[in-house]
């Protein structure tokens, strides 16, 4: 599966907890050196994209960009949308944004460079992770109303039943 590249700009080792991002049919990862486990690179873009606050067309590109290496003189994202990973205001602002971000951590600013991924490749996406997480508690919202004694019992009593979009997570 060929990938088109397009230049951009930063990326470091950061440590970061990590989290369960959602499950990709694609291999997420090719080793590169430095941070290449798929779970940390998640999150660390994840909280990188969130501290950054970009918006318009650089925030769609890191929200629907996946991190595929980050090193400290190379920063990987891949991305499904063409439109996105080669518009050159997206691609700017995003670069000065990692490059405040790096310096405000004391770290290098890595060179950025945007791959274009076919669909379905991207599945560690902060949009897709978020997706994913809110999908997660909407089912344990439904099962834990499917399971409630109070609510087994009005239903069975009163022939009732629940709406399947009427249960909302907290």
């Amino acid at each position: 599966m060929p990938t088109k590249s397009a230049e951009v700009a930063p990326q470091i080792p950061l440590t970061v907890a990590p989290s369960e991002p959602p499950v990709c049919p694609v291999s997420p990862i090719q080793a590169h050196a430095g941070v290449n486990d798929a779970a940390t690179l998640a999150q660390t873009w994840v909280d990188m994209v969130a501290h950054m606050s970009l918006k318009a067309f650089s925030g769609q590109l890191a929200r629907q960009s996946e991190l595929v290496s980050l090193t400290e003189s190379l920063m990987i994202l891949r991305c499904e949308k063409l439109s996105l990973a080669t518009d050159d205001n997206a691609l700017n602002t995003l670069r000065a944004a990692l490059k405040n971000y790096f310096e405000q951590q004391g770290r290098p600013v890595p060179s950025l460079k945007v791959e274009v991924a076919e669909i379905g490749q991207v599945c560690y996406s902060p949009q897709k992770i978020s997706a994913k997480q809110r999908d997660d508690s909407l089912a344990s919202a439904k099962q834990a109303v499917q399971q409630h004694p109070t609510i087994a019992a009005i239903v069975r009593e009163f022939d009732g039943m629940i709406l399947p979009n009427s249960i909302q997570p907290e």
